[in-house]
């Protein structure tokens, strides 16, 4: 106690220079909870657009799909029976499952065409499953039923044919056995794709519909699954996949859409990187200020050891400054860095979309084990930037440092 006495003592003699240190560790960690927090927010928001927009959590497919995604998906189709209904009811976790078609076809407004890609849903189940999909309507109204003679088509599409809501489109498409089919189908809304790519080329048509354009009567291509806690999800995936058998497969959304697992790994990269270079800011702070402090004591320090003090008793004292200094500035760092999270997720900071389509809203999260990890990391980070001030203090001569001037 008494070498984290002296210790103390020194941080507070010197307080400009103290001041500066910490503020440089509160800078550091302030920085680091701000920018962790909105990253955290920012992907969160983005798995809910995809998740509750697009995918749901799970999907079923026949064997082999995910693996054959660039040939035709109606080569994949299979029996929506009753009895993979109950298996996948019975299933806890799943609070909700939604039959879908994926196709391809030509869409003509009578003097031009274009090629589609659509997902064929049940509009009432939809709902469950992904019920922020109607935030992404921008003119018209959503499907409300699954027989209902309507389409929904993207926004670049709709301009490229000319139509808008009321107006008369034609879909034509081929069944897996060969057959060319179409009808004719009314625009209900226009709606806003994850990109301008799949806007060009998007269609949603009712299941029903779809159905009897392919011939596929009760049969789908895929399955899209809701489920109550997204931190089960890996149990229920499992448990799903044992339930139905071994002539399916069941994936995340993570490999459905792998291009947000790419921004989360991008996510992480980006905060290690901001660490670091933070990490060397605080750890050449700490050594500059505890070396100045070693050249402004020496006689002070050849005093303690011809007094007695070993040197390790020397080393100690330095430590226990760079720890020190260290709570305090990463402490200080925390609190005022999670008070601004609260006060950024009070705000409801939102990124504006496209005109006509909600915004998306960022929620900055406060995540105390982090807040722990960044605390305790900087400490750390202090004491070993402490090291070498500290032996270069304790190895000096008490002799020729009683007579430095």
């Amino acid at each position: 106690m008494i070498l984290f006495s002296l210790a103390f003592r020194n941080i507070r003699r010197n307080r400009r220079r103290s001041f500066f240190t910490i503020g440089a560790m509160f800078f550091g960690v302030t920085v680091v909870l701000l920018i962790q927090s909105f990253a955290d927010g920012f992907l969160n928001a983005s798995i809910d657009n995809v998740v509750k927009g697009k995918t749901g959590y799970l999907q079923i497919h026949k064997k082999g799909y995910l693996d054959n995604s660039t040939t035709n998906p109606l080569e994949f189709n299979f029996n929506y029976t009753q009895e993979l209904k109950d298996k996948i009811q019975k299933t806890p976790g799943i609070t909700g499952f939604s039959p879908r078609i994926a196709f391809s076809g030509l869409v003509s407004n009578g003097k031009s065409q274009a090629q589609f890609f659509s997902t064929a849903a049940d509009p009432v189940s939809e709902k469950i499953v992904c019920p922020n999909g109607a935030s992404f309507i921008s003119e018209g109204a959503a499907l409300e039923s699954t027989n209902e003679s309507a389409l929904l088509i993207g926004v670049e599409l709709s301009q490229s044919l000319e139509v808008s809501p009321g107006n008369s489109l034609t879909i034509s498409s081929a069944s897996p056995n060969g057959q060319q089919n179409a009808l004719d189908l009314t625009v209900k809304g226009l709606f806003k794709a994850a990109n301008v790519i799949e806007e060009k080329r998007a269609l949603i048509v009712p299941l029903e519909i779809s159905q009897s354009l392919l011939d596929l009567k009760d049969k789908v291509t895929e399955i899209a699954i809701s489920i109550d806690n997204l931190d089960n999800i890996l149990d229920i995936q499992s448990s799903l996949l044992s339930s139905i058998g071994p002539d399916f497969e069941v994936h995340t959304w993570k490999e459905i859409q792998p291009f947000i697992r790419d921004i989360l790994v991008r996510q992480n990269i980006m905060i290690f990187i901001v660490m670091l270079v933070l990490s060397v800011l605080v750890a050449f702070v700490v050594i500059n200020t505890m070396l100045m402090s070693v050249f402004e004591r020496i006689r002070e320090i050849g005093t303690l050891l011809s007094l007695g003090l070993r040197k390790q008793d020397i080393q100690k004292i330095f430590i226990w400054e760079a720890f020190c200094l260290g709570v305090l500035g990463s402490i200080s760092g925390a609190i005022i860095g999670n008070i601004g999270v609260l006060i950024l997720a009070y705000k409801e900071i939102t990124i504006p979309a496209s005109s006509g389509v909600k915004g998306t809203a960022i929620d900055p999260v406060v995540d105390l084990e982090f807040t722990f990890w960044v605390v305790l990391g900087t400490i750390i980070v202090a004491i070993l930037a402490g090291l070498y001030p500290a032996r270069k203090a304790s190895q000096l001569d008490p002799i020729e440092a009683m007579r430095s001037t």
